[in-house]
């Protein structure tokens, strides 16, 4: 049997192909190359044949040359029998795609200890995971440099890589008897977070792990729900509903642009631009077809938020439209949050001189969330609900979203509202009385609304 890797993103690179002398049972692709792993392989687990038990059955053989065929006929199939009968572990095989130093001796192979079998797989950007059946994951470099041997809290039931990020999903071995998580940074040797998979609800079982484009853990259940996990503003990890996948939903096609709707299950296959991208299943199914090259679908993340009673009629679209801004006012300041903790990891880790240039990606994406708490702020302004407006204010994070704030008051003559406010950005930015609180631009444009509150 062989192994074959077809590339559809781009850049666009050549399909890979190898021969599989290793009887590889599980496997995970990264962006650098393919992580692979064998069952065990013990002394007395022989190998049957059913042409060669054909043949020697049909001759008139004595059975020591019987034995004989069989035992050849192995060793011709299995060309690295013998290593593999001395060390009788799973076998691990790393294949990298290119290397900048020769095609030569890229890839490596590693057999486990006698009897410890391969249990999951996982490859980032310069490193290689593999838990097995000891509650072990042993951590290894892009070029096969053994890093790492750890016992893990309980059985693995997966684990899953991206970029610098590893997580593992394993059972708890405490009182709970629940599900756990680990998200580790294995460049940093850190571990990030340890604790209950609360996004795994009763009586609810767990369909799919993975990462986002900008490598945040999410995973979706069988209750049709999907799950992120992020930093929140406290500092600690939160699990947020994404999107609720049950039902008809409508997407677009991925390339093609068109519409469409579906109301059987989803597979994703990564979350990016705000879309879940997922295979559909057809009715009765669990899993996408592995042969078939099924169309991918955008589903637009939403997550799932409570109804307002309040002026919800057709006659009034504002009602929507300030529920879609809030909506999107939670997903943008996760999306704040987690990048700016990738992008601060990774300045740690390589030690560069661009501190600047992640702080005003920083200051941007502020600007951008900010605009949208603005608008909230307006609408409220404008519907005279001043404690709803003052709590949009606080969760600005840019002085100058304050001051656009300030100038909605004066022209909405709310004198009170204003004064909250200065209270309130005094308070945050500790702004002195003769300071003219000038700050660096931060990516905005044109803030000031275009027409009076009356």
């Amino acid at each position: 049997p062989s192994v074959k890797k077809r590339f559809v993103d781009s850049p666009p690179r050549r399909s890979i192909r190898f021969v599989d002398d290793l009887n590889l049972v599980m496997g995970t692709m990264g962006s650098q190359g393919a992580f692979f792993a064998s069952d065990v392989q013990t002394e007395d687990e022989p190998e049957e044949d059913e042409d060669v038990e054909d043949v020697t059955a049909g001759l008139q053989l004595s059975a020591t040359l019987k034995h004989i065929v069989r035992s050849q006929h192995r060793k011709n199939s299995r060309p690295n029998s013998t290593s593999r009968t001395q060390n009788s572990g799973s076998t691990l095989y790393y294949h990298r795609y290119e290397s900048t130093l020769g095609q030569k001796e890229k890839d490596w192979t590693l057999v486990l200890p006698t009897g410890e079998r391969a249990t999951g797989v996982a490859t980032g950007d310069h490193w290689s995971a593999v838990t097995t059946s000891r509650n072990l994951v042993r951590l290894f470099s892009g070029g096969g440099v053994q890093t790492g041997i750890h016992y893990l809290p309980g059985e693995v039931l997966t684990l899953v890589g991206r970029g610098r990020y590893c997580a593992i999903v394993h059972h708890d071995s405490g009182n709970s008897g629940g599900i756990g998580l680990m998200l580790v940074d294995v460049l940093q040797s850190k571990l990030l977070h340890a604790g209950p998979l609360t996004a795994l609800t009763p009586a609810t079982t767990l369909s799919w792990v993975g990462f986002s484009n900008e490598a945040a853990f999410c995973c979706l259940t069988s209750s049709g729900i999907l799950s992120m996990l992020h930093q929140s503003g406290f500092g600690g990890w939160v699990f947020t509903p994404m999107l609720d996948t049950r039902g008809r939903i409508e997407s677009t096609t991925v390339g093609g642009g068109s519409s469409t709707t579906h109301d059987g299950n989803y597979w994703p296959v990564t979350v990016t631009g705000g879309k879940c991208l997922c295979l559909p299943l057809p009715p009765g199914t669990e899993f996408p077809d592995a042969v078939k090259r099924p169309l991918v679908l955008g589903l637009p993340l939403r997550c799932p938020m409570a109804q307002s009673t309040i002026n919800t009629s057709s006659s009034n679209p504002s009602a929507n439209q300030t529920q879609t801004l809030e909506e999107l006012s939670i997903r943008a300041t996760i999306s704040l949050h987690h990048s700016h903790f990738v992008n601060t990891a990774e300045l740690k880790s390589n030690d560069t001189s661009e501190e600047e240039e992640v702080q005003r990606e920083y200051h941007q994406l502020c600007a951008k969330v900010d605009k949208i708490g603005i608008k909230l702020f307006y609408e409220a302004v404008q519907a005279q609900r001043v404690e709803r407006a003052l709590d949009l204010v606080r969760g600005l994070h840019l002085e100058k979203s304050y001051g656009i704030c300030l100038s909605v008051c004066e022209q909405a003559r709310m004198m009170r509202l204003g004064e909250a406010i200065e209270g309130l950005r005094e308070d945050k930015f500790r702004v002195e009385e003769d300071g003219d609180g000038t700050e660096e631009d931060s990516g905005y444009e044109s803030q000031e609304p275009r027409r009076s509150i009356g």
